[in-house]
C-alpha cells in the first residue's frame, strides 16, 4: 500500500511540476503498481523550417523529419516537436517506417530508433545483426 502511495505521489509532483509551461515532459502514469514512461515532445505552434520527409502512419497521425530540428508529429489538432531530449539519437531524421504492429522506426544520422507510442528505444546494431533472420515484412532502411 506504501508503493502505491508513494507511485501516486510521484506522479502528482510530475504532473503539477510543469506549472501549466509546454515543456518536455515524461508523464507517469500507474499500472500494475509500475511506472510508465511516455515521451512527449514540446507542443509547439507551427512545424519548423528544415523538414525533409513526411509520413502517414497508419492512425492517420503525420510525421515530419526534419535535416537537424529533430521530428514532429501533427494528429489532426496539436504539433509536438521530438528531439535528442525526448530520446531520439540524433536531431536529423533520414527516414521513417512502421512495422504491422504500428510501431514507428525513425533512421537518424545516429542509429534507428523505435517509437512503441510510449517511448523511443535506439536500437542496437550488434543484436539486429545477431538476431536477424530474413522474414516477409521486414523493415529495410538505407545506410546514411
Amino acid at each position: 500500500m506504501k508503493l502505491n502511495g508513494i507511485l501516486l505521489l510521484i506522479t502528482l509532483i510530475a504532473l503539477t511540476a510543469s506549472n501549466g509551461q509546454n515543456s518536455s515532459q515524461v508523464i507517469n502514469s500507474l499500472k500494475n503498481n509500475s511506472l510508465t514512461f511516455i515521451s512527449q515532445g514540446d507542443t509547439v505552434q507551427e512545424l519548423g523550417n528544415n523538414i525533409m520527409l513526411v509520413y502517414q502512419d497508419r492512425k492517420n497521425i503525420y510525421w515530419y523529419g526534419s535535416w537537424e530540428e529533430g521530428l514532429y508529429r501533427y494528429d489532426g489538432m496539436n504539433v509536438q516537436h521530438f528531439t535528442t531530449k525526448n530520446g531520439l539519437p540524433s536531431n536529423r531524421i533520414d527516414e521513417i517506417k512502421e512495422d504491422t504492429s504500428g510501431n514507428l522506426y525513425f533512421n537518424t544520422s545516429s542509429g534507428i530508433s523505435k517509437f512503441d507510442g510510449k517511448k523511443f528505444v535506439t536500437l542496437n546494431e550488434a543484436d539486429l545483426e545477431s538476431n536477424w533472420k530474413l522474414e516477409p515484412n521486414d523493415i529495410w532502411f538505407k545506410h546514411g
